[in-house]
């Protein structure tokens, strides 16, 4: 933003990363199952620091404007291969690394690092930005990869049956293939994608709420858009204490009502017309739907790792997250658009009937299997 001003150019560097892994996962989720876990990490790593390294040479040689954008694109892109790699093989490692009675809590910690991560990184983004110019950021990111690298992967193992039944550009169809057998995994991963959507118009929606009709300071919105953090951090506590019993499709339906409820109150807040009370509510809702996130995500990546087979976790992992990933620009494109023409109250509504009736449906489901 600051090089070009255009918040195109922006917009279109931040739809790489979700690009990046639809088109990686045909080959990752191959790579993974067949080649030691720790081997895939360390190599992941050592391609991180090269990509930072060369783009740092190119940033000090290019100044026109349009090359610096076209090289931010390729790092953000570039970087999300590697960290898609890293992520799919830890994922696959972590099957065997832990107890299946501890799985849980490990994804609850998992969950609560990534929440404290959004709470952290923007501030500190904030107070470095100032001071560092973007060669040097870069730096300091090659550093502290390269400190990551001396960490010891041993636990990740180096000997398992690999598979080789197929070619890397299958890896994609086969993981389709495995998730259609899971009518389980089917179902948790169709009202992921849908809750997606429903918060790719919550991302778009609160500024225009808050900002452009409002009139709300920065300051006040940037504690707002915290309670999303806020949320997912108590939310990963809570999944840390309380196990998921019964049915996984029931939780699940449970959250989605919860996510219904929250939109619902996000379309009546749009009535109003008193700053405090809009202010209060999307708070709340934010903190409520941060919450939510973690509720369904731990049954979601509960099943993905102890019911999906060993010899198939790269692909199915690779896969999934290929099609979650699908919904951030799909929805960011289509509330985008669908802002500019409709009220946000309208929009919030609609959302929330969508994953209404897809909570309706999971529940159904999940009740026709107690």
């Amino acid at each position: 933003m600051r090089v070009t001003g255009s918040s195109l150019a922006f917009s279109v560097i931040l739809l790489l990363s979700p690009v990046a892994l639809l088109v990686s996962s045909p080959f990752v989720g191959t790579i993974v199952d067949r080649t030691a876990r720790k081997r895939v990490v360390l190599w992941a790593q050592s391609a991180s620091i090269l990509v930072v390294l060369v783009m740092y040479g190119a940033f000090s040689l290019v100044k026109a404007p349009l090359l610096q954008v076209v090289l931010a694109g390729s790092l953000v892109f570039c970087l999300t291969l590697c960290d898609n790699f890293q992520k799919v093989a830890y994922k696959a490692a972590t099957v065997n690394l832990v107890a299946q009675t501890d799985h849980q809590r490990l994804i609850a910690g998992e969950q609560l690092v990534a929440a404290l991560m959004m709470l952290v990184a923007p501030i500190l983004g904030g107070i470095l930005f100032p001071v560092l110019t973007l060669q040097q950021a870069m730096l300091v990111e090659a550093l502290v990869i390269l400190l990551l690298a001396k960490l010891s992967f041993t636990a990740f193992g180096e000997t398992f049956v690999p598979s080789n039944d197929e070619k890397d550009w299958h890896g994609f169809r086969r993981g389709l293939e495995y998730i259609g057998q899971d009518k389980i995994l089917v179902a948790l991963l169709s009202l992921g994608v849908l809750a997606n959507l429903a918060l790719s118009a919550v991302i778009i929606g609160e500024p225009v709420v808050l900002l452009q009709q409002q009139h709300l300071s920065t300051q006040v919105y940037g504690w707002i858009e915290a309670s999303l953090a806020l949320g997912m951090i108590s939310g990963s506590a809570l999944m840390g204490v309380f196990s998921v019993t019964g049915d996984t499709r029931s939780y699940t339906a449970k959250v989605g009502f919860l996510i219904t409820l929250v939109l619902s109150l996000l379309a009546l807040a749009c009535l109003g017309e008193q700053r405090l009370w809009i202010s209060v509510v999307f708070a709340i809702g934010l903190c409520l739907l941060g919450n939510a996130i973690c509720l369904a995500n731990t049954p979601y990546m509960l099943h993905m790792r102890t019911k999906v087979a060993l010899k198939r976790q790269g692909r199915i992992n690779a896969t999934a997250d290929a099609l979650t990933s699908i919904a951030s620009p799909v929805g960011l494109g289509l509330f985008g658009f669908l802002f500019k023409y409709l009220p946000a109250g309208t929009i919030f509504l609609a959302a929330s009937l969508v994953v209404l009736l897809a909570s309706i449906k999971l529940a159904k489901q999940g009740k026709q299997c107690d």
